[in-house]
């Protein structure tokens, strides 16, 4: 990537409102539709043609010029980071596919995942969204304590795994790089730590910011609402 984290960050906090929580987890997620939205609202908030003084108008334009070098930054990250996917060789794409599918994978699914789904319907904020994949990746079991645990690999290579490449890589695609796992051991991996972590209903319980009837009545609703897209046959 030809920009750094710091960068970025800083291009998210000047492009997005300040009630947004700002992380690399965030930065991740981001996808060309919402750095382009954003844009769009904060441009007509400071656009120089709305200020009625001139010394409004000078810090207007100022204001606008980083708004614009912030989204032609983020958009470039964006196209950077998905052409670099794209480019890998197929049994990696497949593999990094699966590995980030909770974070920036999230927001192009077809059917949503149910943390998207509460923030469509207006459950939760983007910011309480961020929180709660933060909080679920945080809490479910490691792929390398799964992968010792699975008689894989030994604890002693773990290391070598992790200082492997760049900090964009997940670790099972590090250890296919490397020769150590092959894709049918990192996917019973991924799908061992799925069903082993925490469900993200369980973090807006525990925060009470929802219910637990309420959780229930949403995931009834996301329910239905798949059953009506699906072709019928």
């Amino acid at each position: 990537m030809t920009s750094n984290k710091q960068q970025l960050l800083q291009a998210c906090r000047v492009l997005f409102d300040d009630q947004i929580l700002i992380s690399w987890e965030f930065v991740n997620y981001l996808q060309q539709a919402g750095v382009i939205a954003a844009f769009k609202k904060r441009a007509f908030e400071l656009h120089p043609d709305r200020m009625n003084s001139e010394t409004m108008t000078k810090c207007g334009t100022e204001h606008f010029v980083r708004l614009c070098g912030a989204r032609d930054l983020l958009l470039q990250h964006i196209q950077e980071r998905d052409s670099v996917f794209a480019e890998r060789p197929k049994h990696i794409r497949k593999m990094s596919n699966i590995c980030n599918m909770q974070t920036a994978s999230v927001s192009r699914s077809s059917t949503p995942l149910f943390g998207r789904f509460l923030h469509q319907v207006g459950a939760i904020s983007l910011n309480e969204l961020i929180r709660a994949l933060t909080w679920q990746k945080m809490t479910r079991p490691k792929i390398g304590q799964l992968a010792v645990a699975q008689g894989y690999i030994d604890r002693a290579v773990i290391v070598k795994i992790l200082r492997h490449g760049d900090g964009q890589k997940t670790f099972g695609v590090k250890s296919i790089e490397l020769g150590i796992m092959v894709p049918e051991q990192v996917k019973s991996l991924l799908y061992r730590q799925r069903r082993m972590q925490k469900k993200i209903g369980q973090y807006f319980v525990e925060h009470n910011m929802l219910s637990r009837e309420e959780v229930w009545g949403y995931l009834r609703q996301l329910r239905n609402e798949n059953m009506q897209q699906r072709p019928r046959p």
